[in-house]
């Protein structure tokens, strides 16, 4: 410490160094107004403060938890409060990749450093002139990261910030003009490698509860009875399961969704299902995808490209000539409750296709979550691919496979969604056709190419 503050005074500055309770507000108060004393009005907070504590959930104690999460949340809230009155300029915080990806031992480290990613974006929206940033810092060659430590994140191939490399990036990030981008994730990760993953550093399990309580919106898509798990809920388990996979980089496209076997949620109002998404890396940027029951049942399959950055986004709109439409929308093949009901104005149907107003997930109100894609907009286009098949093959119908999802955003549109679809083949009990979803401002969400759908001998279908 002292050698730090003899090179701050060798460089031309002042600095000082204070012991204090960073959580504590009246701690705060004493050396705060010390140095507004001698200095001036505070103009910047630096949060670096932080602990931990790793251990799994089962063998840590309350006391632990409160200490690694209040050092940071509560340390966080009492700097805010202890200059409440001050003309900040700067709120640089120090979040940890943890906070985005998790780590094992470290539910408290993890949700605490998320909580300061979230509160930085609220600060930002309600500071004009402030620099906001919270900064998702991986693993230093210093600090925390004792020897043991070093030694697993080489084994895990991940690369350690050296410290003249990240103070440049402090430096760096302290200067920008993108006042927009608050959140960061601050080198450290791998280039090619998943950040989580299982013995042989290629393959991602993630286990998936669903019940009326995790999952209540699922309750308006039953059939006979039955909850049925929709095709685009899987599409967002696989979008988010991947970004966690690389969590550096953006889903290009996902192809080849193939639904192998419905799945009937048979435990939805008992406690729930259980079931397992897996990560495959395939080589490049390519990954592999399944969801698979306890049993090692499979479900459902896709593969992912992913690219760094997926640059400009373009779509086409098709034009199609459609038949007016006086049906009631729902209650025919389409079975779906409220929730689901997302057709909110049917523009007509016809050989060519059909086109519909859609309300995504936050128009239909569906909880508040870190949507990857818009569930219920999605839901909404496979939809229309069932009233369209039903124009074109005389009956009911089920998705059996999309060839591919290009997704231009990694969040649901607050308003509302055009959806239009194109039909592309009909043979036999088959029909294929393409969709494109926009938002209320003609900026592409989505489009799908291969939807196909397969005549049931029966009543009733399963988006």
């Amino acid at each position: 410490i002292c050698k730090t503050l003899e090179t701050f005074e060798a460089a031309g500055c002042h600095a000082r160094y204070e012991v204090c309770d960073v959580t504590s507000k009246a701690s705060l108060d004493l050396v705060l107004g010390q140095v507004r004393n001698d200095w001036g009005p505070i103009k910047a907070i630096v949060h670096g403060a932080g602990v931990i504590q790793d251990r799994m959930i089962k063998d840590k104690s309350a006391e632990q938890f409160n200490r690694v999460f209040d050092t940071k949340v509560m340390g966080l809230k009492a700097l805010l409060v202890a200059t409440a009155g001050d003309p900040l300029k700067v709120i640089c915080l120090f979040s940890s990749v943890a906070g985005r990806a998790g780590n094992a031992g470290q539910c408290d480290y993890a949700m605490a450093n998320e909580i300061l990613n979230k509160v930085a974006n609220f600060e930002n929206k309600q500071r004009s002139g402030c620099l906001v940033k919270s900064l998702g810092w991986g693993p230093w060659a210093g600090g925390m990261v004792t020897p043991e430590l070093e030694a697993h994140f080489g084994r895990a191939g991940v690369p350690l910030i050296g410290l003249g490399e990240g103070a440049n990036m402090l430096v760096s990030e302290l200067q920008s003009t993108q006042t927009a981008q608050v959140e960061l994730v601050m080198g450290g990760l791998p280039e090619a490698k998943p950040l989580i993953s299982s013995d042989d550093n290629q393959v991602l399990s993630l286990d998936v509860l669903v019940n009326e309580e995790s999952h209540p919106y699922l309750k308006d898509h039953m059939i006979d009875g039955k909850v049925v798990l929709p095709v685009v809920l899987v599409l967002e388990w696989f979008s988010r399961a991947v970004r966690v996979f690389r969590p550096m980089m953006q889903v290009s496209s996902l192809e080849n969704l193939k639904v192998l076997r419905g799945v009937k949620l048979e435990g939805f109002q008992r406690g729930g299902d259980m079931l397992i998404v897996v990560v495959k890396d395939l080589g490049g940027d390519q990954l592999g995808l399944e969801l698979k029951g306890l049993g090692g049942q499979l479900y459902f399959s896709a593969q992912v490209s992913m690219v760094r950055n997926r640059g400009e986004s373009k779509i086409q709109v098709p034009a199609i000539q459609l038949d007016d439409r006086q049906d009631p929308v729902y209650g025919g093949v389409l079975f779906h409750g409220s929730d689901f009901q997302v057709i909110k104005n049917l523009d007509g149907v016809s050989q060519e296709g059909t086109a519909a107003l859609l309300h995504g997930v936050v128009k239909q109100e569906w909880p508040k979550e870190q949507w990857q894609t818009d569930v219920a907009a999605f839901d909404g286009g496979l939809q229309l691919a069932l009233l369209w098949s039903e124009h074109v093959l005389g009956g009911s119908s089920l998705p059996t496979s999309i060839g591919r999802v290009i997704p231009f955003t990694d969040k649901a549109p607050s308003g509302s969604i055009r959806c239009v679809l194109k039909g592309q083949k009909v043979t036999g009990n088959k029909a294929l056709s393409d969709l494109v979803f926009v938002d209320d401002q003609n900026q592409p969400v989505a489009e799908f190419t291969g939807v196909e759908t397969h005549l049931l001998p029966g009543r009733g279908s399963s988006v």
